[in-house]
């Protein structure tokens, strides 16, 4: 099912069970017990030296040298309290892609089943990442953007060519089982286990099951480890990436290490992704030689330091995906700095050279310069 269209009988879904609910809503003493209004956006604009764009997507050209305000949004959280353990959450999004599109981005029903368990159901966060719970509020990073070679929407591609890394995803339409706990009363626990399908653009992956493990120490270490996998079926069958990926696996493993102490900020994620896809033949693309194993593995490490309401920050990140004759080797060095304006409002500026040593990397189409720079700013608010 195509995601828009996914997307909106999940919000018909929504709209019918708060009608269902009203006659208990409106009897409520105060409504702003139940009703919880927030929102954030940003204004990004970044630009590069070539023509080639960097990080397009289905909705997106990406970025090049004519810059862009790519990313540029603004949202509403709205939190509804049906009653002592059932909430209603949702996200409505109105974001830049060679233009303005707004959609619910995502929407669930929270139910607290003990001081322990929660379980959720309806079009949920991906919750594999350290920042994809909150990948969208600008306000809540140092970075113009988080880091690509995990964070891309950049959409796949048969040949693991010209896609991005394809270790996470936005929000997935299904259900989750979440657990939490304090361990020796310094290590709070958690788990997740979710299933159900992801609709992009192009493909939709379904029997998608994973789990999600973490742990915090004090307040200062953040670890976790994620796993997932599922069925890929393309949007168009009789293309060149529905012959070679309908049926196909996609599973993909993440490891994530968030230090935050004193004055220092470290982050570091690690994800191989694994699609299972026929191989076309070089000479003949239509005819099939086998079945092969597409890999990728993407990383980054970002080291930060407060000063005051300065946060300088630099960022290392690489990219390698394909197989055979068909890679992509990319690296990306990043720096940068915000600074918090107020308590609700920062400004950012982030400088990046992209090296591209084979293939496209993260670019649309093969960069006429291997080394590209790119120059960013933003300007991030919450409300």
């Amino acid at each position: 099912m195509p995601r828009h269209l996914l997307k909106c009988r999940l919000f018909k879904f929504f709209v019918v069970f708060l009608c269902c609910q009203h006659s208990v809503i409106v009897q409520a003493k105060d409504l702003t017990e139940r009703f919880k209004i927030s929102g954030f956006g940003n204004i990004n604009y970044r630009k590069t030296d070539i023509e080639q764009s960097f990080d397009g997507h289905a909705h997106s050209s990406g970025i090049n040298e004519d810059g862009s305000f790519e990313g540029t949004r603004l949202a509403l959280n709205v939190r509804v309290k049906i009653d002592e353990k059932t909430e209603l959450l949702s996200q409505f999004m109105a974001e830049y892609h060679d233009g303005y599109q707004t959609e619910l981005d995502w929407g669930f029903i929270n139910y607290q089943i003990n001081s322990a368990f929660t379980a959720r159901a309806g079009l949920i966060k991906f919750p594999v990442g350290l920042i994809n719970e909150y990948i969208d509020v600008g306000y809540s990073y140092s970075w113009i953007t988080p880091p690509p070679v995990i964070y891309s929407e950049k959409g796949p591609h048969a040949q693991m060519s010209a896609g991005g890394p394809q270790a996470t995803r936005e929000s997935f339409t299904g259900g989750s089982l979440y657990y939490e706990s304090l361990l020796f009363d310094e290590w709070l626990i958690d788990a997740e286990i979710f299933g159900g399908e992801v609709g992009l653009e192009e493909m939709t992956v379904k029997g998608m099951t994973g789990i999600t493990l973490g742990a915090s120490y004090q307040d200062w270490l953040q670890l976790q480890i994620s796993h997932y996998s599922g069925t890929m079926y393309p949007s168009d069958h009789d293309s060149m990436m529905g012959m070679l990926m309908e049926g196909k696996k996609h599973q993909a493993r993440l490891l994530s290490l968030l230090v935050d102490w004193k004055n220092i900020v470290i982050f570091a994620e690690h994800a191989k992704v694994i699609m299972d896809i026929d191989v076309p033949s070089p000479e003949m693309p239509m005819y099939v030689m086998g079945n092969e194993m597409a890999e990728a593995k993407s990383s980054y490490v970002s080291v930060a330091y407060r000063i005051g309401g300065f946060v300088p920050f630099i960022t290392q990140q690489h990219l390698k995906k394909g197989r055979n004759f068909l890679t992509d080797d990319q690296d990306i060095l990043s720096a940068g700095l915000s600074y918090e304006l107020s308590l609700n409002i920062k400004i950012k500026a982030e400088y990046s050279k992209i090296n591209t040593e084979i293939g496209d990397g993260l670019f649309n189409d093969n960069p006429s310069d291997k080394s590209v720079d790119m120059f960013g700013l933003s300007l991030d608010f919450i409300f």
